[in-house]
């Protein structure tokens, strides 16, 4: 067992009739829910999961494309990946890609039936690999770059999306989670603050109305000239909307200069209702 992975057999050539007989009577005893630790060569893992987490493996991979076998009444799914290498490779279109490597690899199958049930299987020489940091890195030597399992980051947004916990929060929460081996640190649990300040971005950018959403706003502004009483855009977007008759009431009522109390009767109401809409981004 390697910190709640389980290697499920050692192998170096891994037949597709076997491969079928393992997704279709798997041993339960054998199946992982986590991500292993930089596994080795001809080990096979089964992973449970009704998420991508199995691929968080430490490793940097390379999709080498897939392929599908029917076999019955059903289909046997292939996903291909090769080790990612340091530096890049130019094409001719100009764009630069990451080298890859098929000296070592790891091929990941499902059925179609059950794809929940995911069993990779790492083929090669693990050595060949050579940790790198994050592409977006800046420092001159910057640390090891490791995936933090999807499940883990789906969980810190919907912690941010409840709108009741800040960023260091959230982190502190998720990083204090004592089930989390030394092994795993920044994969089932947030990396740093950093990351999690990212994921706060990109929550309030998916919330904020788009800028076809206010323009939008602003065209029927103008094509309701005098109901759509204002609009501004910066630093928040609030808009007043109302008949002019009201606001004209509404601005009467507070030039009153009167120590008496102003009687509003309930026949009044519908007057004075001035609708304010607020949109926070």
């Amino acid at each position: 067992m390697d910190s709640g992975s389980i290697v499920y057999m050692h192998t170096d050539v891994l037949h597709q009739t076997e491969i079928v007989d393992i997704l279709t009577k798997p041993e339960t005893s054998c199946t992982s829910n986590v991500p292993p630790y930089k596994p080795k060569a001809n080990e096979v893992y089964l992973f449970q999961t009704g998420a991508d987490d199995w691929k968080c493996d430490q490793y940097l991979w390379i999709n080498n494309g897939t392929k599908s076998v029917t076999i019955g009444n059903d289909v046997l799914k292939k996903h291909f990946y090769k080790i990612r290498l340091p530096g890049t490779t130019d094409k001719t279109n100009g764009r630069k890609r990451p080298v890859g490597s098929l000296q070592f690899k790891k091929t990941a199958y499902s059925l179609k039936s059950n794809k929940s049930l995911i069993l990779v299987h790492y083929e090669g020489d693990e050595t060949v690999y050579v940790p790198v940091g994050h592409g977006n890195s800046k420092k001159s030597d910057p640390p090891e770059y490791t995936r933090t399992a999807p499940s883990v980051l789906r969980k810190i947004e919907q912690d941010i999306r409840s709108g009741e916990k800040t960023a260091m929060d959230v982190y502190r929460e998720s990083i204090s989670n004592g089930s989390v081996s030394g092994e795993h640190q920044g994969v089932l649990n947030a990396r740093n603050v950093k990351q999690v300040e990212n994921l706060v971005r990109k929550v309030n950018e998916e919330e904020r109305l788009s800028k076809d959403d206010i323009y939008n706003l602003l065209l029927l502004a103008y094509h309701m000239d005098g109901f759509i009483h204002e609009v501004t855009v910066f630093p928040d977007l609030s808009s007043i909307i109302a008949l002019p008759e009201m606001i004209s009431i509404v601005n009467q009522l507070l030039d009153v200069n009167t120590e008496d109390d102003v009687p509003l009767f309930s026949s009044m109401i519908p007057l004075l209702s001035v609708e304010t809409s607020l949109f926070h981004p």
